[in-house]
């Protein structure tokens, strides 16, 4: 890819003259555009690019639409998602510019960080290349970095864990971004196919559907294939748990929530108990019917808005703190009205496996029904204020 003809976006087009990109704190160099003849229609088929990458199937066509999503699956999963924009603008001509996604003999490509060994490349960014179709010179190469997956953690102090374990912890100096989703069938297989990584399980039919078989080794090695690492523990309950008061954000909460929707209740049947009507919209549980629990992942948004931070599916974190607590474990596999159901509590995967000898439950065992259990993940990213500059 020829250097002088790529261009960066990052969530709007911020001048035509020059293009300019911040990465979560990683500045990338600028490149110049040409100006003259076709300026005005390249800033416009960005702006069209752009406006779809980020938005999924909100702004487009009916026929469109139809041809490209599924009913069901919420549209943020169509969220910076490659597979979609390719299915809504491959070879169509905007603006005078037709369309390719599909290079280096892929459907499409990734540019990562972890796989590229020269120049100064974003974590991850997809390659769109434009096609003038009056003046090949005015052809360009961009780059669309996905901004849709991760939000930004507010710095404050934070509590680790219940409320009887005196950690606490701030990220005054750091940045720290987390995804919203846990990692889906579609991740991985856009991973498998980018890298040619070997042994990786996924589920090519269901592709909207959290992964739920690589080992822990395996789920360390696709977050940083998007330049990130898995989500740690003290992380996962900094997004969890509410704080007491969202104006006191330099010292500790003197309460802690137990579950991710009320501040004041500290009893999980009471917390239960107050909400009338569609339990499974708090919390996707043994209970819940099925398709509830398949998209428990696009339900139930923390005071953060990540969602699926409690019920759902079991998903594995980093802890440092306690090696030995590193699996939420409140999910589609308990009663609601389990202990599991409770922020800050946290049982042990051995990472290697899925049947129940692969975890420790600490003597509150899943539903018997239960013999084999899918675990889930999702990647962060932090970066201390020295490495933004």
């Amino acid at each position: 890819m020829k250097k002088n003809h790529i261009v960066i976006l990052f969530l709007f087009i911020i001048g035509i003259g020059t293009f300019f990109a911040f990465f979560n704190g990683q500045n990338v160099p600028d490149t110049k555009v040409q100006a003259g003849a076709g300026v005005v229609s390249f800033e416009k088929v960005l702006d069209q690019i752009s406006r779809t990458w980020m938005s999924g199937a909100s702004q487009l066509e009916q026929a469109t639409v139809k041809k490209c999503t599924k009913e069901e699956i919420p549209n943020t999963f169509y969220q910076c998602n490659p597979d979609f924009l390719k299915c809504a603008l491959q070879d169509k001509v905007l603006h005078g510019y037709r369309i390719n996604l599909s290079k280096h003999g892929k459907e499409f490509k990734i540019y990562s960080k972890s796989e590229e060994s020269d120049g100064n490349w974003p974590d991850y960014a997809l390659l769109v290349e434009l096609k003038n179709i009056e003046d090949p010179k005015l052809s360009r190469e961009i780059l669309l970095t996905d901004e849709c997956r991760s939000l930004y953690l507010p710095r404050r102090v934070y509590h680790y864990g219940k409320l009887t374990q005196k950690w606490n912890w701030d990220n005054f100096d750091r940045h720290i971004f987390v995804d919203k989703h846990v990692v889906t069938n579609r991740d991985i297989r856009e991973w498998v196919d980018q890298t040619e990584v070997k042994n990786i399980k996924f589920n090519e039919s269901e592709l909207h559907l959290p992964s739920l078989y690589l080992t822990s080794e395996q789920m360390e090695n696709f977050c940083r294939y998007r330049g990130k690492k898995v989500l740690k523990a003290e992380v996962f309950d900094a997004i969890s748990i509410l704080p007491f008061d969202n104006a006191v954000v330099d010292r500790a909460q003197e309460f802690n929530s137990i579950v991710p929707w009320s501040r004041k209740e500290q009893s999980v049947s009471k917390a239960w108990q107050k909400i009338k009507k569609d339990p499974c919209k708090k919390a996707v549980s043994s209970e819940c019917k099925l398709e509830e629990k398949e998209l428990a992942h696009f339900r139930n948004p923390s005071w953060t808005g990540h969602y699926m931070v409690m019920g759902g599916y079991l998903e594995y974190m980093v802890n440092m703190i306690h090696p030995r607590r590193n699996l939420k474990v409140s999910s589609m596999y308990f009663e609601r009205l389990s202990p599991w159901f409770r922020l800050g509590e946290r049982a042990f995967w051995d990472g290697d496996g899925f049947s129940f000898r692969n975890f420790n439950w600490r003597g509150e065992d899943p539903l018997k029904e239960f013999r084999n259990f899918g675990v889930t993940f999702r990647c962060m990213k932090e970066q201390y204020y020295h490495e933004s500059f």
